[in-house]
């Protein structure tokens, strides 16, 4: 080995030599030279540089080796140097470096160790700073934040004057107490974390704050979580600042001596924030997953509306985001919890737009139809739902669509349109379950609402055989099966189903409706103790007003069945103090009047009535009131009626003998008198005793003394002889008892009573009680009464006033009349005078569409008797719309439906007479228009047979009986069929239809 190569062989001149040459190359090229240095001078000052140097020519060889063996070179004499220099004159340079290279070889307890004994030693500002600074940020590494919290404390209260410093321990104690489980502690801070400081942008404090604000959220703590979520910077604009940084820190270690302090603590900032910045170019962006986590907040904490937006925001900002599909349906349904509905609807069609999106697709498909439905936008639902009907890829979405769909048509009573559209996709989606059952459902519920309860019982029980309790639809389908058995007229299937469903569902919703049925059939069969306790269970499982007052009234009738009426006028009254503000308090009031009515209390009755009356006259919402008003019109009349001919018959009595004798002997002249405008209106209960009571009749019929013709002598009579001052006697009692009944009413004589509601109405400017009250008088008279308002008043009038002067215009004025029966449907649409409006219009209508014969005309007829038909189907009495309904049809040339129209009323038991002889016949002549001879004929057939005391209706079938024969070319049924029409031909002769019959056959 030469001189040159070995550092051993030279002069000390030649090393000091030689290590110039070598520390311009650099200090690991000047390692041999230093480590000969120091051997030569182990005992001498000058070796405490060279240690130094040795310390750091290892440290710099790692930093471009990454070697870990160099650096634990490094820490070997760096920890030499201060054992052997305690006091040397960089033994703050070697503390900070031996504390940096602890930190590379994640010793981080040393680390901070040796930062802490140069922060607290050092004379030097630059140390002390960085030191503290690094120190602090190794507590945040190490997990020991909570630890450095003094530290922290101490940092930012020397802060005062230099912002940066502020941010930056403001961090430091921020994920100090993070980490010590006081979120609360660090609000003080958060204000500082605003403006361009390292600290704010520091990548491991944005993930501190991160994942603090998860935590957070996972302890409910949600203000806190989004105010932490808040400070987190996103990862643009961590690169922003960090790529300025490191263009500033590289200008600024320019113009630093390298040999400088300053160049040490500039050159580490400058290394830091190039690993910074390159750390967090590999990362992914994580903005999107920022907002998310806000966005999640909100909607924890509840708040919609920023979470609607927040979604709205991510949907419409990340498009390419994996979870972009999950943000537009979560920003839909906060939408839809606002009541957005303008929101909702663009972001249920944005996201239907995305054919990809398919994961919420069926929640969407059918929220967008529920609003479609809600806003009563007809040709936009069933738009949606053809489309998706037209190949649906989930059949439990299209039963849930099937279910909006037919609830749209029920709104509006369209009971046949659910029938038409449910049984439709039945047909088209057979055993395709879920649908299927909801097609079943529907079907057999529309079949009920449309009074065909014998199809309604088929299909309700059939799908009661087939579902079991599982079925969504099970419970309702168990009801209103027990509801179509009682419509059949079943009545004991019928309880006996109620009973049943009452016991499989004692907590259900129909219950309280479900009592009520089961009291009306035990009181249909004479169970009235039974009925009476389920009526009174009623108001315990409902809340519907309609139900609890039908439940009250009938308690109340069958009270007073069982010979307590007062129990049942208690009830009554209990009703109305309960339920005077929303209740049916005109009908409780009428009712109460009715009981003492019966009982023969009339002053009572009348007084409770005129009552009522005053206190709800005014009220145009109260359309019970009319009813009242009216029967008290008529009923009084009524009584005064029969009062006053009750006492002139009485008095004639009393007062003429020949007529008492006449009267009370003369069967005949009984009979005559009776049945004449004197007697026909006589009280019934003093007919019966006058008449039929022979105990009475005894009392006022005198005895007649008999003579025995042989011997002259009178007869005695058997028992004791009636006088005629017995007889007066009897009958004065009977008029004095009419008399004080008549003077029991006199004080509520209706002219006056109305008279004056009228004065007092005008006089307070009370239009409402005015039209009622004149209403009343009107009523009265025998004669026509002119309009009395006119249409603008009207057009404010309660319905029943309406329906009366309307009466008035329809001859002259049939066109305004019809604006004020649809004043009705628009204004009252839940008052008992829509019935009564509809079928006026239906009869103006169809008068119109005979005489026009047009096919406009007959198609707007049909659109009222189809609200009459579906709508109140329950409560038509008799058949009289569904027959002109299906004449209708008929002349639309749409026999099929008139037939099933027709069909309904056949099946209809409370139909059964005049309604089903007029059916078979209208049902055959629609299937002779057919063409199906054999249906027409059987129809006819039947009618002949079954209906011959209706006498018109069996003449016109005979009629097309024989034209139907005639086409079939049944010569011999037509002969027979003759000779059977001439042999009722006494009562047939005075019908319409036997002049054609006569004129054909030749009779």
């Amino acid at each position: 080995m030469s001189a040159q190569s070995d550092p051993s062989q030279l002069t000390d001149p030649q090393l000091y030599e030689q290590l110039k040459v070598k520390m311009d190359e650099s200090l690991v090229a000047a390692r041999p030279i230093l480590l000969e240095l120091s051997k030569r001078l182990a005992d001498e000052p000058e070796r405490e540089s060279y240690i130094f140097l040795l310390g750091l020519s290892y440290q710099d060889e790692y930093a471009s080796s990454s070697d870990t063996g160099k650096l634990k070179q490094a820490v070997e004499y760096y920890n030499r140097y201060l054992k052997e220099f305690p006091s040397g004159i960089r033994a703050d340079f070697v503390r900070f470096n031996l504390a940096g290279a602890y930190t590379d070889l994640n010793d981080l307890a040393s680390a901070i160790k040796y930062y802490e004994i140069t922060y607290k030693r050092s004379n030097k500002a630059v140390f002390r700073s960085e030191s503290r600074n690094r120190m602090a940020d190794l507590y945040i590494r190490s997990n020991r934040a909570a630890d450095g919290i003094p530290l922290f404390l101490e940092v930012f209260s020397a802060a005062v004057l230099d912002a940066d410093l502020r941010a930056q321990s403001a961090s430091w104690l921020i994920q100090g107490y993070l980490a010590a489980g006081q979120p609360k502690e660090i609000v003080p801070y958060l204000r500082y974390l605003t403006g361009r400081y390292e600290a704010i942008y520091d990548p491991a404090f944005n993930v501190t704050l991160l994942k603090a604000g998860d935590n957070l959220f996972e302890q409910e703590n949600y203000d806190q979580a989004v105010l932490l979520y808040s400070f987190v910077k996103g990862r643009g604009e961590i690169i922003d600042f960090y790529e300025a940084r490191v263009e500033s820190l590289q200008q600024k270690v320019r113009y630093v001596s390298p040999d400088s302090d300053q160049f040490m603590v500039v050159d580490g900032q400058l290394k830091a924030a190039e690993a910074r910045l390159a750390a967090v170019k590999e990362i992914r962006e994580y903005n999107v997953d920022m907002k998310w986590r806000i966005a999640r907040v909100y909607k924890q904490t509840q708040r919609t509306w920023e979470s609607l937006w927040a979604f709205v925001h991510l949907y419409e900002d990340f498009p390419d985001y994996e979870h972009v599909e999950s943000f537009l349906f979560t920003a839909y349904s906060e939408a839809k919890d606002l009541g957005d509905d303008v929101m909702s609807e663009k972001l249920a069609t944005d996201y239907l737009a995305e054919k990809d999106f398919l994961k919420f697709r069926a929640q969407v498909i059918t929220g967008l139809a529920q609003h479609y439905a809600k806003q009563r936008r007809y040709d936009e639902l069933m738009a949606l739902v053809n489309a998706y009907m037209a190949s649906p890829e989930n059949f439990t979405v299209a039963a849930q669509l099937v279910n909006i769909v037919c609830s749209y048509y029920m709104v509006d009573a369209q009971y046949q349109e659910v029938r038409v559209y449910a049984e439709g996709l039945r047909e088209r989606f057979p055993r395709r379950e879920p649908l299927y059952e909801a097609t079943r459902y529907w079907s057999g519920l529309s079949y009920l609402l449309l009074a065909d309860y014998v199809q309604a019982s088929e299909t309700l029980g059939a799908f009661i055989q087939d579902y079991s309790q599982r079925s969504v639809f099970y419970e309702d389908v168990y009801y209103r099966y027990a509801v179509a058995l009682f419509g059949e007229q079943k009545m004991s299937d019928a309880e006996a189903q109620f009973l049943s469903f009452v016991d499989a569902y004692p907590a259900s919703g129909l219950r309280g409706e479900a009592e009520l049925y089961i009291g009306d059939l035990m009181r249909s069969r004479g169970a009235l103790e039974e009925a009476s306790t389920h009526y009174r269970k009623v108001p315990d499982y409902t809340d519907n007003p309609s139900f609890l007052a039908k439940g009250v009234f009938a308690l109340a009738e069958v009270l007073e069945e069982l010979d307590r009426p007062q129990e049942g006028v208690d009830v009554l009254q209990a009703y109305v103090e309960a339920h005077g503000e929303d209740g049916q308090i005109s009908e409780a009031y009428y009712r109460i009047g009715m009981v003492f009515d019966r009982l023969g209390r009339l002053d009572e009755r009348f007084r409770i009535h005129s009552l009522a009356i005053r206190e709800l006259i005014g009220d145009v919402s109260r359309y019970s009131v009319d009813e009242l008003i009216l029967s008290y019109v008529e009923h009084y009349g009524r009584y005064s009626t029969t009062f006053a001919d009750s006492l002139a018959l009485l008095n004639r009595l009393t007062q003429d003998a020949a007529f008492r004798k006449e009267f009370l002997t003369d069967r005949a002249y009984q009979y005559q008198y009776m049945q004449s405008a004197e007697g026909i209106h006589v009280d019934k209960e003093l007919a019966y005793l006058l008449v039929r009571d022979r105990n009475f009749r005894h009392k006022i019929i005198e005895t007649e003394i008999q003579v025995d013709p042989e011997t002259g002598l009178e007869i005695p009579p058997k028992g004791e002889p009636v006088t005629e001052d017995m007889v007066l006697e009897e009958l004065e009692k009977l008029v004095e008892f009419y008399r004080e009944k008549q003077a029991s009413i006199a004080d509520y004589n209706p002219e006056s009573f109305f008279n004056d509601l009228v004065a007092s109405a005008r006089a307070s400017g009370d239009l409402i009680q005015q039209m009622r009250a004149q209403m009343a008088l009107d009523s009265m008279s025998s004669e026509p009464t002119p309009p009395r308002f006119d249409w603008e008043q009207l057009s404010m009038a309660p319905p029943a006033v309406i329906i009366f002067e309307a009466a008035k215009h329809r001859e002259s004025r049939p066109d305004a009349t019809k604006e004020l029966y649809e004043t009705i449907l628009q204004k009252h649409p839940y008052s008992n005078s829509v019935y009564d409006a509809l079928l006026a219009l239906a009869d103006l209508t169809f008068e119109e569409a005979e005489r026009s014969g047009a096919e406009k005309d007959w198609l707007t007829t049909l659109a009222y008797y189809n609200a009459i038909t579906e709508r109140y189907a329950m409560r038509s009495k008799n058949a009289k719309a569904h027959l002109r309904k299906g004449r209708i049809l008929s002349e639309l040339s749409r026999d099929a439906e008139a037939i099933q129209v027709l069909g309904q009323i056949l099946r209809n038991p409370q139909w059964k007479g005049l309604d089903h002889a007029k059916a078979h016949l209208e049902l055959g002549r629609a299937y002779r228009r057919q063409g199906k001879l054999s249906e027409a004929h059987g129809f006819f057939e039947r009618l002949i047979v079954a209906y011959g005391g209706y006498a018109e209706t069996v003449s016109w079938a005979y009629y097309y009986d024989l034209l139907t024969l005639e086409a079939m070319n049944e010569t011999e049924s037509v002969q027979q069929l003759l000779e059977e029409y001439k042999t009722r031909s006494k009562v047939l002769s005075q019908t319409e239809a036997y002049p054609l019959v006569e004129k054909k056959y030749a009779l």
